[in-house]
């Protein structure tokens, strides 16, 4: 949201300080959220002086992040295991510690159905997520590295932070999906697309 928050007048030296209060969304907010500040020095007669400056605020001192171990636009095979890297950080990024994150792998089943409206048809779907397992798992100072086995379809992994409550989100496919963008827009489930690797070949090369 946008907010005027102060409006004054510069000192002779040109010089100004004070302390601004956040919105009330941002001090409620569970995910990190971009701030922007934005000021304009007017003088009488000239044109206006533009600044802006930017800050990432964090809900807590230390958030958790989850890292895929596969391509997260192509998503992680179907029937095989999906792995995941967790390790929480302060804003700095060094490692801090955990005993007990709790960790769910959350899968979104989706009921189709045909509407009827103006003359036209359409599809539309419910979503119903299915909490497929739980685990509780101790972070250290580096990197835990998990695997998970998935089926196709999609996914979420959750990892909740005990000490602040806050969750960890990261939502992810597994298998064929008809939108892939690497496999353009002809994309189909009983077709393969090719492509060469480089733009020339000699006699025996494999």
């Amino acid at each position: 949201s946008n907010e005027d928050l102060v409006d004054v007048v510069l000192p002779a030296d040109g010089r100004w300080q004070d302390s601004l209060a956040l919105p009330a969304e941002a001090i409620a907010a569970r995910t990190p959220i971009r701030a922007t500040l934005s000021a304009s020095v007017h003088e009488t007669g000239g044109r206006a002086v533009n600044r802006t400056l930017s800050r990432v605020l964090w809900p807590a001192p230390q958030l958790i992040g989850i890292r895929p171990l596969f391509t997260l636009a192509e998503g992680a095979d179907a029937n095989a295991d999906a792995g995941f890297a967790l390790l929480r950080v302060d804003a700095q990024g060094r490692a801090q510690p955990l005993k007990g994150a709790e960790v769910s792998l959350v899968r979104e089943h989706r009921n189709y159905h045909w509407t009827l409206q103006d003359g036209r048809w359409d599809y539309d779907f419910s979503r119903r997520y299915q909490t497929v397992l739980t685990r509780k798992v101790d972070l250290g100072s580096e990197p835990v590295n998990l695997q998970f086995a998935v089926e196709w379809g999609d996914y979420r992994l959750e990892v909740r932070d005990p000490s602040t409550g806050l969750v960890s989100r990261l939502p992810f496919h597994a298998g064929w999906s008809w939108n892939d963008g690497n496999r353009g827009l002809d994309a189909r489930p009983d077709k393969v697309k090719l492509a060469l690797d480089r733009t020339g070949y000699r006699a025996g090369d494999t």
